[in-house]
């Protein structure tokens, strides 16, 4: 894990140079970083094209739904051509997992698209759709038209002795309209039927599907030059920090700015940006700094300051001598969350009013 204020393990001597000049991989989520339902989230196709001219991009998603042609085929429409061989989804890793624990040829109960069923099959187990059929295990995966008796199967399964695998755990899938119940939800009311937890949750935050990509990209490949793209805390972040990558958060999809302001120690990105445009702006591998004494906290990354005033418990951000109070660029809103990130693992209490562009903290 490389975002910790007390154990950085950022290379200085790239200092300056863009994420994208430096990182030789970028393994990007879809749902929220590159589009909403059918529509591209803003910035990102440009983006995405500036990027890859310096670095290889992969697409890596916890929706098991779609088969890789068909997610290859929405990019490229939105203007960003993309190989199928370029995608990974969490039906890929959900299958690795069963290889791993169950024989081939079993029977296995798959609630999920026919895409999902298609990979299990692939990977050399029989398909049923009822726990009539006595499956050995119960593969569960998010698809548009899950209804109560695919679930009621599963659980009837379950409470026969199936080993339970699921493709991921988001309680949430970003669409046009808003955040719509996602997979986690589903698992959820299976598990409140059943009783039975699942065995395996094979998508993020679990770093088997990055792996598996960087794997792909090249057996060589230095985790170091590796990034993890992301709008979720609990699964894009969570997922690199286990797998020992940097990442950067996007502000497009799920996650809030004070939501990263308060993360967890386990799921702070390395870098924070409003979109995927930080993948140009935001510069690689500077090391924040910090100064602690008895009146005051500040941190300093790039050219801008954070600081801490312990009288007032007030946060005043700086780049160069300006103050700034809303519309922070990368730099600025990752500088704030080193600083908030010291704070809060000193307990230490802090107050966000000066600065407008942090909502709801």
């Amino acid at each position: 894990m490389t975002t910790p204020y007390d154990d950085n393990e950022h290379h200085s001597y790239a200092e300056g140079c863009s994420l994208s000049s430096f990182y030789s991989l970028a393994l990007l989520d879809l749902d929220g970083v590159i589009y909403r339902g059918h529509d591209a989230v803003p910035y990102a196709i440009e983006s995405l094209r500036h990027a890859s001219q310096q670095m290889s991009l992969r697409y890596v998603t916890n929706n098991p739904s779609r088969s890789c042609d068909d997610v290859a085929q929405h990019i490229t429409h939105l203007g960003l051509p993309v190989q199928p061989s370029h995608v990974m989804t969490s039906a890929d890793a959900v299958a690795l997992a069963l290889q791993q624990r169950i024989p081939a040829s079993a029977p296995v109960l798959v609630v999920g698209s026919s895409t999902l069923q298609q990979r299990i099959y692939e990977a050399g187990y029989e398909i049923v759709h009822s726990a009539a059929d006595h499956p050995v295990a119960v593969v569960e995966g998010w698809f548009p038209q899950i209804g109560w008796s695919d679930l009621a199967q599963a659980a009837f399964a379950l409470e026969q002795g199936a080993l339970y695998f699921i493709t991921n755990r988001d309680l949430t899938l970003p669409q046009e309209q808003g955040l719509a119940p996602g997979n986690g939800s589903l698992v959820q009311t299976v598990v409140t039927a059943s009783g039975v937890e699942p065995l395996v949750s094979a998508g993020k935050p679990e770093p088997t599907l990055y792996r598996l990509c960087c794997r792909q990209y090249s057996s060589s490949l230095d985790r170091c030059r590796v990034l993890a793209v992301g709008d979720r805390l609990d699964t894009d972040i969570l997922a690199a920090n286990r797998g020992g990558y940097d990442s950067l958060c996007v502000l497009t999809g799920v996650t809030r700015f004070s939501d990263v302001l308060h993360a967890s120690r386990d799921q702070r990105p390395t870098y924070v940006s409003a979109d995927l445009r930080g993948l140009m702006t935001l510069r690689a591998c500077l090391t924040p700094t910090y100064n602690h004494t008895d009146t005051s906290v500040e941190v300093s990354y790039g050219e801008t300051c954070a600081h801490y005033e312990m009288t007032s418990q007030h946060i005043t951000l700086y780049h160069g001598n300006e103050v700034r109070e809303s519309q922070f660029t990368g730099e600025e809103m990752t500088c704030v969350c080193y600083l908030s990130w010291y704070l809060s693992d000193h307990h230490i209490a802090a107050s966000y009013k000066g600065l407008r562009g942090v909502e709801c903290v």
